[in-house]
């Protein structure tokens, strides 16, 4: 039984949520709106996250607020969806995609209310 516990607590230790570090950056820009904007921290941990959200009005991810309930990123997709504090409401959608590995994402953004056409170039 002893043994059985140990095992269950390794692999609760093993699989908790460590923080991501901080290693690059997205910008989203709109393409017709161009003061909408959308920048990503992005950590890395398994593989790349997206660790925070910063929008140009000032609305940031974390600290109790507006949080990011999945994101993806990859050499040909770059999709974040970022909820209230309950979880309740979707506050954006960011859905973008790359046509090659040198170009950049591409797509919209959902973001009070609204739609934009963004481009989105990851750094780092």
């Amino acid at each position: 039984m002893r043994s059985a516990a140990a095992a269950f607590v390794t692999a609760a230790l093993m699989t908790s949520a460590t923080p991501a570090l901080a290693t690059g950056s997205a910008s989203c820009r709109g393409t017709i709106n161009p003061e909408i904007t959308l920048d990503l921290v992005i950590g890395h941990m398994v593989g790349p996250v997206i660790a925070q959200a910063r929008f140009g009005d000032g609305t940031v991810t974390g600290d109790g607020g507006a949080t990011i309930a999945q994101s993806w990123l990859d050499a040909q997709a770059l999709h974040v969806d970022i909820v209230d504090a309950n979880g309740s409401q979707y506050i954006a959608r960011l859905r973008t995609t790359r046509p090659s590995e040198r170009g950049q994402y591409a797509g919209t953004l959902r973001y009070g209310g609204r739609q934009y056409q963004v481009r989105c170039r990851v750094e780092g």
